[in-house]
């Protein structure tokens, strides 16, 4: 019966440390998301570990999360400012096999027992944004500007076409190698250009932020 309390007492010391970790987070202080749903919300989930794939980098970066832009659109789910570019991040959760084309209108969705159903571009969506972000921060060249859809690890990619160097799509679990590549691009902004683009987003209603500077 001893060592039965004692297991229990231990489990219940390491769910109270984790959940400690997790509030003394960045992301949790930067989000009104609770740990409870970051375990079982897989878009939550995907926001979580782009936070702390990009902690474990040793680039200077901002990040702005539930960004809204667009007027009946759902928020941009986190904008990342980096010398590299501004990037538009959404999080798409689905299921089944997923099939689209950059240009296209709609992309499909292949569920089980070959039902299909069929969702607006995500691509279109970030593409938007990106307008509307180019009017808030007319300074900064279109060429810095990057549309990126995380699709949740519950899909499948069946077939993704893309066109432009501007876009990128891939799943969560890929987050990490798609972070190690910041290093290596070519800078399109200075510190001050982030700093100003920071500033004018982190400066719309309805932001929740999250700010990481490296020395």
């Amino acid at each position: 019966m001893m060592w039965m309390l004692l297991v229990v007492f231990l489990l219940i010391g390491i769910v109270m440390l984790v959940v400690y970790k997790y509030d003394d987070s960045l992301f949790s202080k930067a989000t009104s998301y609770s740990i409870f749903e970051v375990l079982n919300n897989s878009r939550v989930r995907s926001l979580y570990k782009l936070t702390e794939e990009l902690k474990a980098t040793k680039e200077k970066y901002d990040i702005l999360f539930d960004v809204q832009l667009l007027p009946n659109e759902k928020p941009v789910d986190a904008i990342i400012m980096h010398s590299s570019g501004i990037y538009i991040v959404n999080i798409e959760q689905k299921k089944g096999w997923i099939a689209g084309r950059e240009q296209d209108v709609e992309w499909s969705q292949l569920l089980y027992k070959d039902r299909k159903k069929s969702f607006p571009n995500p691509i279109h969506l970030a593409q938007r944004n990106i307008y509307k972000l180019r009017d808030l921060l007319p300074t900064i060249q279109e060429e810095a500007f990057k549309a990126i859809v995380i699709f949740t690890n519950e899909c499948s990619f069946q077939k993704i076409e893309l066109n432009s160097d501007k876009v990128d799509v891939f799943k969560t679990k890929d987050l990490k190698g798609w972070i190690a590549q910041f290093g290596g691009h070519e800078a399109q902004l200075s510190s001050e250009n982030v700093q100003a683009a920071y500033d004018v987003l982190n400066d719309s209603n309805n932001t929740q932020q999250l700010t990481k500077q490296l020395a």
